[in-house]
């Protein structure tokens, strides 16, 4: 089976720990036991800086705002989702 993944979370599942990742999208593939995932992008969620995800999800909410023929309505979408994302999935772990 092949999919394609959205932005989102990964949960890794251990016996001795759950880590999680914040992600922007790509593929996985299950074939017999083994699960790949080629990913555009992959953070440890301890690892976020959410300052950093502020200042990008506000960057994109201003170009979102700007009634611009020069401003990518389709890449501020994805910047602001991918901005969201990662201080939702940074707050799971706080």
């Amino acid at each position: 089976m092949i999919a394609q993944l959205e932005i989102g979370e990964i949960k890794i599942d251990s016996s001795s720990q759950t880590q999680k990742y914040a992600t922007s999208g790509g593929f996985l593939e299950v074939l017999n036991d083994q699960v790949s995932l080629l990913l555009e992008s992959c953070e440890d969620a301890t690892k976020i800086d959410v300052e950093r995800a502020e200042a990008a999800a506000e960057r994109a909410r201003k170009r979102l705002s700007q009634k611009s023929e020069e401003v990518d309505i389709l890449r501020a979408e994805a910047a602001l989702a991918r901005a969201i994302n990662r201080i939702r999935i940074a707050g799971k772990v706080q």
